[in-house]
Order: C-alpha cells, then sequence, then structure tokens
C-alpha cells in the first residue's frame, strides 16, 4: 500500500507540473499558429494586391507602347509626306501621276495606311485606297465638285477608268475641319470613325500646309485602320482569363477584349466602334460602371462582379491631341493567380500545426521566403545578381541577348549588361568565338566606342558582358521623332562613326553590323549630340575573313545596311563593307528612308547587288549640298574600289565639306532640350524593325536564287 501511495504522490506532482508545461506549450503552439495564419493571411493580402497592379501596369505599358508606335509613325509620315509633294498641284492633273508615284510607297510600307486624301482650298481632291493586290485613286477638279474621277491602279500601271457622281465633299469631313482650324504644320488627330469610302473603322491624321509661294492651302491626311488594334487586343491576354479593351471618350470600342467570340474577321469588324456596354461581357460592365462611378479617371481598383468573382482593373488614358483621347482598360480576375498561393497557405498552416513551435516557426518563415520567391518570380520585377553586378531593368532586346541596366556592387557604376541569347552558349567553340570578341573588342579605346568593362558566365552557362551605360537615343530613334537631319548635323554624327570604324580596322577588326540602331547619340562630359557606337557582337578580325565558302558561309548583319561582296560571299567581308554601311546610315539621315526598300530580305539584297541608289536630294525632295551628297554615293559603290580608301580618309573628306561645323555644341544643346523630354517619356526596350538582324544561308552556285536557311527578326 505504501509503494503504491508513494507511486501515486509521484505521479501526482509529475501532473502538477507536466499540466502547466503542457498547458503553455499549447497556449505557445495555438498562439504561433493564430499570429502565423494571420500574418500569412496578411501578407497573401498584400502578395495579391502588388501582383495584379504589376500585371496590369505591365500589360497597359505594353498595349500603350503599341498605340504610341502606331500613331508616331504616322506622324513622322505624313511630316516626310508633307515635304515630298510641297511643290505638286493637287489641282493639276497632268500631276496626278506624280502624286501617285510619290504617295504609293506609303500605302504599301504602312500596314495600318487604309487610305491617303488630299484636298485644297480651291476644291481639289486627290484620294489614294488601298485594296486587296491594287490602288483605288479619286480626283476631283475644283470646277466641277460633281463629279469624280476614279482610276484603278495594278502597281504603276492604269487597268480601269471610270467617273461616277462625287459623294461628301472633302471640306465637309473631320479630318479637313479639323485641319484648317489649326496652325500650318500642326498635326490634327480625329476621333474614331468609319471611313465614308471604305466603310472601315479607322482614325485620321491631317496637317495644313501653306504652298511655297502662294496658291491654295493643301490638306493632306492618313486614315489609319483601327482592324490591326483590335486583331492585337483579342489576342492580348495579360493572365489566364484577363483581357485588355481599348475606347474612345465617347464610349465606343477601338480594341476588342478577347472575352469575344468572333466568326471572322468581318463580323469582328462589325464590333469595333460599338458602345462597351453593347458587347456583352460581364466584368467588363461590372468594370466600367465602378469606374465611373469613381469619376472616370486613371488608376487601379479591385471589385465583384455578380457572381461574387474578385477581379483587379487598371484603366488608363493616352492623349492623341488636346481635345482627342484613348482609354485603355486591363482586367485580371484574381482567381488567375490564387492557386499556388492557396496552396502555399495550406502547406504552411499544416506544418505549423504538426511540427510544434520550433518546427511551426522554420515552416512559417520558410513559407514566407517561399512566398517571397514566388511573387518576384511572378511579378518579373526582381533586382538580379550577377557576380559583382546587381541587374536592375531590361532597356533593350535583340536577336543576339538582352540588355540590363545595372550597377557594380562595389563601386557604384552604372553599367550596362548584355545577357547572351541561348544559341551562343550551345556549343565550346560558340564561348571560346565569345571570349575571343570580348577580349578583342574591349582593348578599342576610341572616344565614340561603347567601353567593354568586364564579362563572364553565370551559373546555368548564360555568357554576359558588361560595358559602359549609356542614356541616349539611337539614332534610328532620333530620325523617327525628327524627320530628316540637317547636312551639318549628319556629317558632325558620320564623322564620329568613321573615327570609331578608324581605330577597329586599324586593330584588324570588321564591325559587320554597323546601322542606325547600332549608334546611340548622347551627352558625355558636357558634350552633346555624342556617338557611340555599340554593338561589336558581330565583329570579326580582318586576317579571318576571306574564309573558304566551298561549304557555304553564314551571312551575319542586317541587309538594309549589307554592302554587295558579302551577299555575294559572306567571307569577304572587309574594311570597305562597314564604310558602305556607314555610307546607308548617312542616307537615312538626310532622308528619313533607307537607301534600297523591298518586301523581303531577298529583293533588298539584290538591290543592293544591282540597282544604282536614288540620290539622296532626290529621295528626300530637300536641297542637299552636292559634297556630301557625292561622298555618300561614293560609299555606297557597288565594289570596295570605288570607295573611300578608309575610315580615316572619310573621315577627313567629311570634315572639308562646306557644312562641316555648320552643327554647333550650342545647336546641339538646344536641341536636346527641346526633345530630351519626349524620349524620356517614350522610353522603352528596343524593338527590332523589319529586316534587322538577320542570319541566312546562302548556296554558292545559285547565290540568292535559292536561300537554304532565313530567319528574320521582326
Amino acid at each position: 500500500m505504501k509503494t503504491l501511495t508513494k507511486t501515486l504522490t509521484l505521479d501526482s506532482q509529475f501532473l502538477r507540473l507536466y499540466r502547466p508545461l503542457v498547458r503553455n506549450l499549447l497556449i505557445i503552439i495555438v498562439t504561433t499558429l493564430v499570429l502565423g495564419a494571420a500574418a500569412l493571411l496578411y501578407f497573401d493580402h498584400r502578395l495579391v494586391g502588388s501582383l495584379s497592379e504589376g500585371l496590369i501596369e505591365k500589360s497597359t505599358l505594353t498595349t500603350n507602347e503599341k498605340l504610341l508606335r502606331l500613331f508616331d509613325v504616322a506622324d513622322r509620315e505624313l511630316r516626310i509626306a508633307q515635304h515630298q509633294i510641297e511643290s505638286l498641284e493637287i489641282g493639276n492633273s497632268a500631276q496626278t501621276a506624280l502624286l501617285y508615284d510619290v504617295l504609293q510607297p506609303f500605302l504599301a510600307e504602312l500596314d495600318m495606311l487604309d487610305s491617303i486624301n488630299l484636298a485644297d482650298t480651291a476644291g481639289n481632291e486627290y484620294v489614294l485606297i488601298k485594296q486587296p493586290g491594287e490602288i483605288l485613286t479619286r480626283r476631283v477638279d475644283g470646277n466641277d465638285i460633281a463629279t469624280a474621277h476614279w482610276q484603278r491602279h495594278a502597281g504603276t500601271t492604269v487597268v480601269e477608268t471610270w467617273t461616277r457622281r462625287n459623294d461628301v465633299p472633302a471640306r465637309e469631313r473631320p479630318w479637313y475641319r479639323g485641319a484648317v482650324a489649326r496652325d500650318p504644320g500642326a498635326h490634327f488627330w480625329t476621333a474614331p470613325y468609319t471611313f465614308l469610302t471604305t466603310n472601315e473603322p479607322g482614325v485620321s491624321v491631317s496637317s495644313r500646309r501653306v504652298r511655297p509661294g502662294g496658291g491654295s492651302d493643301y490638306i493632306i491626311a492618313f486614315n489609319l485602320s483601327l482592324t490591326d488594334i483590335s486583331l492585337y487586343t483579342t489576342r492580348l491576354r495579360p493572365s489566364a482569363n484577363g483581357m485588355t479593351v481599348i475606347f474612345n471618350q465617347e464610349g465606343r470600342t477601338i480594341g476588342l477584349p478577347p472575352a469575344l467570340d468572333f466568326e471572322d474577321e468581318q463580323d469582328l469588324l462589325s464590333a469595333v466602334l460599338m458602345p462597351v456596354e453593347e458587347l456583352g461581357v460581364p466584368a467588363l460592365d461590372k468594370a466600367l460602371a465602378t469606374w465611373k462611378g469613381a469619376g472616370s479617371g486613371q488608376g487601379k481598383f479591385k471589385f465583384r462582379t455578380s457572381d461574387q468573382a474578385t477581379w483587379w482593373a487598371g484603366f488608363s488614358t493616352l492623349s492623341l491631341n488636346d481635345e482627342k483621347k484613348i482609354w485603355s482598360a486591363v482586367l485580371i480576375p484574381e482567381s488567375d493567380f490564387l492557386g499556388s498561393l492557396v496552396r502555399l497557405r495550406t502547406l504552411t498552416l499544416a506544418g505549423i500545426a504538426l511540427t510544434g513551435l520550433l518546427a511551426a516557426g522554420g515552416t512559417f518563415f520558410g513559407s514566407m521566403r517561399s512566398i517571397r520567391r514566388e511573387m518576384k518570380a511572378a511579378m518579373d520585377q526582381m533586382e538580379r545578381r550577377l557576380g559583382q553586378y546587381h541587374l536592375k531593368q531590361k532597356i533593350g532586346e535583340g536577336g543576339n541577348g538582352a540588355v540590363y541596366r545595372a550597377q557594380h556592387a562595389l563601386l557604384r557604376r552604372p553599367t550596362a549588361i548584355k545577357l547572351m541569347s541561348a544559341e551562343f552558349a550551345r556549343s565550346e567553340a560558340a564561348r571560346e568565338r565569345f571570349e575571343h570578341e570580348v577580349q578583342i573588342t574591349s582593348n578599342l579605346s576610341h572616344p565614340n566606342t561603347i567601353a567593354v568593362y568586364d564579362y563572364g558566365s553565370t551559373p546555368d552557362g548564360t555568357l554576359y558582358y558588361a560595358m559602359e551605360l549609356l542614356d541616349g537615343s539611337t539614332l534610328e530613334e532620333v530620325v523617327r521623332f525628327n524627320g530628316p537631319l540637317p547636312a551639318g548635323r549628319v556629317i558632325h554624327i558620320m564623322q564620329q562613326i568613321a573615327g570609331s570604324l578608324a581605330e577597329a580596322h586599324h586593330k584588324g577588326l570588321i564591325h559587320r553590323d554597323v546601322k542606325p540602331s547600332n549608334a546611340i547619340l548622347c551627352e558625355r562630359g558636357g558634350l552633346f549630340d555624342v556617338v557611340k557606337v555599340l554593338d561589336f557582337g558581330l565583329v570579326k578580325e580582318i586576317a579571318q575573313a576571306g574564309g573558304d565558302l566551298a561549304h557555304g558561309e553564314v551571312l551575319v548583319g542586317t541587309p538594309l545596311y549589307m554592302a554587295p561582296e558579302i551577299i555575294r560571299n559572306p567571307g569577304q567581308a572587309s574594311p570597305g563593307s562597314d564604310l558602305y554601311a556607314l555610307g546607308a546610315v548617312g542616307y537615312f539621315l538626310l532622308t528619313a528612308r533607307n537607301v534600297f526598300e523591298g518586301g523581303n530580305t531577298v529583293e533588298i539584297c539584290a538591290s543592293h547587288l544591282h540597282d544604282t541608289p536614288v540620290p539622296p536630294s532626290i529621295r528626300a525632295g530637300l536641297p542637299v549640298a552636292s559634297d556630301l551628297e557625292a561622298i555618300i554615293l561614293s560609299c555606297l559603290a557597288k565594289t570596295p574600289d570605288e570607295r573611300p580608301d578608309d575610315a580615316a580618309a572619310l573621315r577627313e573628306s567629311l570634315l572639308a565639306c562646306r557644312d562641316a561645323g555648320a552643327w554647333s555644341q550650342q545647336q546641339a544643346r538646344e536641341w536636346w532640350q527641346a526633345h530630351s523630354a519626349r524620349f524620356a517619356d517614350d522610353a522603352s526596350p528596343q524593338t527590332a524593325a523589319p529586316l534587322t538582324n538577320t542570319e541566312f544561308l546562302v548556296d554558292l552556285d545559285q547565290r540568292l536564287a535559292t536561300t537554304v536557311h532565313l530567319k528574320v527578326e521582326r
């Protein structure tokens, strides 16, 4: 009995000590579980908000960039067309063929361009209308405005002529009234409407021009189809079930959402310019009602549909001019990105409940790290570490890889990092070639050549190199915004590029891809319009040129700027090939046009081989100094022997031109002060223009007759 009593006493004492311990441990575990769950739910809420806003912002930027590119191209091309027809009379029937020859290429080259209207204040009209495989023209004589004279063109040949009663006169159309009400040269954008002639939904940009020497003012209008915008938005999904819609300030649809099911393009066209509320998309209707209730301003918000589904929406505006605005709305259902978060939350809570205080804490904080990693991956906004460099933001992308804004971890020096594409690291030979090219280009020290600081590879084998960070604009962007450049500025730019090439050639290197997008115009050390030649990624040692092409050779470069000899034989690249490309760049700067243009790579290459360039003065329709024009045309000679002796000689010839020195630092400073804000507002990752970095293998026996491999970056 004593033994039993003693045992019960010990058990009782143990229970007295154990119960508070268990109670306290349970309290701690439950408290940890509750607090952990609350923290997890709070973090989920913050994560959902951040993730949704990031997806909306990314989709909005993508959409607005496409719209800006479309409208900017139209603005630029309209300005060029104005210059080219300045001396032509709309009411002179003898000059109708000249008007057609000047304006037809714009219809052929600009996919979104539906038609072109010309009209003067005397009542004369001339219209070009794009049709499948043909172009229709309509001419109205100011003395007989009731009759329209029509022609059907197949290329440059008139195949049919007829007359018809004229419809609505030009002076009654919105593009005419808007342009007349503005100062000469100012661009007017109409609200979206249905074109009277083609019955297509679209928008027009027009401008009034005062004819030099007197005579009637004339108005030119580019009419842009909205079909391409809707075809784009119907395929644009910011998430699995998200949507983007574009509408004007009157609430009519410009870009349709993917939620609609169209049988064909005609069915889609019938819905363009329809009131947004009539599209029949419940989530969109609710978002519009919420947006209007909040004052119809820009911003992001959350809302619930009738089925209690949670959605996120973002509305932003893009101004065509002071009176015309376009709105874009991005809608994303919360369910598109909640699945992974719910799974993570469940696993975390189960780990806390089963493992106790220490295991719960470890699981909780471990899950927090997992959530953070998933958030960063989903947002694609993370700061990456690459060796001694922190990658901040993608600023460019091309055929060879992507460029990031970065910072050295210790020096804090802003740097550009180029990550090469996976194709460059597939073989040991490619890696050796990469190292060799970076090593030889890093020895270039000319002030007009971008400086290379470092190179290496990531743990997963991605090759990269670090180079000088440049804040400026490519020559392609400058011409896109500005149009043709004055001769003094062209000389100033070309002689700098020639200086960079002179050093490279002296050290036995050929660039092989000189083009406007590979030269940046920037400010350095208080000097403006400093040129930096970049992307020596296709560089080749002169000693390597002229290799054996018996089994074919990979032709690299950009067809728009490619010398004839390397089209015939890629192994024959030489310093003279770079001078040919530089001549093509100078031609582009003077005219805002390429030397040769065509529908595909083979056509352009054939022109380089056989066609004589049209002098820049004729192509631009503007006076060009004869000495500068002669230099550019000499660079574009078909054989290297006919071109300047070398880059140094070319530079000296440029500096000896009559207009050399006409472009001063004061002018450059004033130009950048006037335009830098616009470049900053429109800054976006570089996109390759059609027919840019191209690689194709040519069968030497058939030359350009047979293309074995063709890869065009668009």
